[in-house]
Parts: structure tokens; C-alpha cells; sequence
């Protein structure tokens, strides 16, 4: 299962979202396409990067507005739709 840790103290879960994204992605082209981790982490981010209504998880979930020290965990569930984890709760 893939497991990604966002850092939302400076920045919203969307921007922390993208960032990640950009990252992997980089991380991706210069493997030259040989890093399997890289490959589920990129469609992981862009599935749930198209699926959240950020707006309503920022409104629902002050950790997820940025400013706050939180462990955030994007990750998948068994039906490989993408999950966010708050200090080890599921939302």
C-alpha cells in the first residue's frame, strides 16, 4: 500500500498536494521511468488530486488548512481510492 506523508505546517493539503506531485513526477524523469514507488506515488497524487473537494476538507478539518503541525497521511484503501489520514485518524 502507498503511503505518503504531506507537510501541511506551511502550506494548505492542496499546495502540500501539488508540491508532492511536482517532486515525485521530477523524481520520476530523472529514474528515467524505472521507479515503480515513484509510478504509485504519481497515481495516487493525481487520483486524489482530481477526486477532493479541497475546500471542504480545508472547512472540515482546520490541520488540513495549513499552519498546524499535523501528521497527514495520503494513502489508499482497499478499493485503491485515496484516503487522508490526521495523526493516525481517518477522515
Amino acid at each position: 500500500m502507498t503511503k505518503i506523508v504531506l507537510n501541511v505546517e506551511k502550506h494548505c493539503i492542496e499546495t502540500a498536494m501539488k508540491t508532492c506531485h511536482n517532486r515525485v513526477l521530477s523524481e520520476y524523469f530523472r529514474s528515467k521511468g524505472k521507479c515503480l514507488e515513484a509510478e504509485k506515488k504519481l497515481a495516487l497524487l493525481s487520483l486524489a488530486l482530481s477526486k477532493f473537494d479541497f475546500p471542504a476538507l480545508r472547512a472540515s478539518h482546520r490541520e488540513l488548512a495549513g499552519g498546524i503541525a499535523a501528521e497527514i497521511i495520503l494513502t489508499e484503501d482497499t478499493a485503491h481510492e485515496p484516503c487522508i489520514f490526521i495523526d493516525g485518524h481517518l477522515i
